[in-house]
């Protein structure tokens, strides 16, 4: 049974993956979230045979079927990736005894992050109306999961106090005010506010490495801005995982 569960959960990433990867692109462009899919070279609406994750790519050879233009590999990965996400979550959720209602929190969060994640890398945008509703879905998970409201409450100011101090401090230069909601929406994941503070240290080590990397290379330099929602993204999806082990690791070292 539970190599089903597996496979159903694979196919939801593989499905939720390609949708957040489009959706990313319209809200970016402003077009019709509710059109069926289509190329976005020769507008050639896709039937559902051209529209299956990993297959059709595969088939196809990434190219479209009437105009032969290249499909990004990227979103053959995005679609891999995040099938592999789900379905090591769901057998991390077995394993650590979660209920149902902390798993939805888990599986809305890694959607909610590969949108951030694509939209900053991108467009170094972030879209705040999806994150809102997103958001205001974790919240009732997690009281419905059984979660204090104040453990929530402390970890949302911690969360978004944390940056909206560093948006005062350097007027807006250092980071944008969407980064403050993003604050607030790891407080709602990680309402243990210990884990909040290792998704936070995780996403500034990831986001020091990589910065440290470009100037090395001289892709960028001092004033490059960098997309901090990527890092806080990858942050909270290391800490999702390893957070818990982290921190141990961490009071071990340090006792």
């Amino acid at each position: 049974m539970i190599f089903f569960y597996l496979f159903i959960f694979f196919i939801l990433g593989l499905s939720l993956g390609s949708f957040v990867y489009c959706l990313v692109f319209r809200l970016h462009h402003g077009l019709n979230l509710w059109r069926p899919s289509f190329c976005p070279h020769c507008q050639y609406s896709l039937s559902w045979y051209d529209n299956i994750p990993l297959l059709s790519f595969l088939f196809l050879r990434g190219r479209c079927r009437k105009c032969r233009a290249k499909i990004g590999v990227a979103h053959f990965l995005v679609e891999l990736i995040f099938g592999l996400l789900f379905v090591a979550y769901f057998y991390f959720s077995l394993v650590s005894a979660w209920s149902w209602w902390q798993l939805a929190v888990g599986f809305l969060a890694l959607v909610l992050w590969l949108l951030v994640l694509l939209s900053d890398y991108y467009f170094l945008e972030i879209y705040l109306p999806p994150l809102i509703i997103g958001a205001a879905v974790i919240l009732i998970l997690q009281l419905l999961a059984g979660v204090s409201p104040w453990s929530l409450l402390l970890s949302v100011f911690i969360g978004a106090g944390f940056f909206a101090l560093q948006y005062l401090l350097t007027r807006g230069r250092g980071i944008g005010s969407g980064d403050i909601w993003l604050g607030g929406l790891m407080g709602l994941v990680f309402p243990s506010w210990p884990l909040l503070l290792v998704a936070i240290f995780v996403s500034y080590i990831i986001g020091t490495m990589v910065s440290l990397i470009l100037l090395a290379g001289r892709r960028k330099n001092l004033k490059s801005r960098l997309p901090l929602g990527v890092f806080l993204a990858l942050g909270s999806l290391v800490a999702l995982f390893a957070g818990s082990w982290l921190l141990s690791w961490y009071l071990g070292f340090l006792g």
